[in-house]
């Protein structure tokens, strides 16, 4: 809807707080407009709750389980892959 309007985020990371606030502060001549887009982040908002209650509910249950220490260690190994890889991509 955005873009059929001619609207484009100026930002360069999309979905992240200042796109969300860009969102919020869109100005609509339909209300029907602004309804959507309201619903648009309520919907976005809704999933990253669901996602957040979903891993918990995986964090407690794979602290009872006999294989808790592999998933804990390979946890943290993607934790480190994934600053490494940070790492490489900021000395580039």
């Amino acid at each position: 809807m955005l873009l059929r309007l001619g609207r484009h985020y100026p930002g360069i990371k999309t979905w992240g707080a200042r796109h969300r606030a860009w969102l919020a502060n869109q100005k609509f001549v339909h209300a029907e407009q602004r309804l959507a887009i309201e619903e648009l982040l309520l919907a976005e908002r809704q999933a990253g709750e669901r996602i957040a209650r979903l891993e918990q509910a995986i964090r407690t249950a794979v602290a009872d389980w006999s294989l808790a220490p592999v998933v804990v260690f390979r946890r943290e190994l993607r934790e480190h892959e994934q600053l490494a890889e940070g790492l490489f991509r900021f000395r580039r």
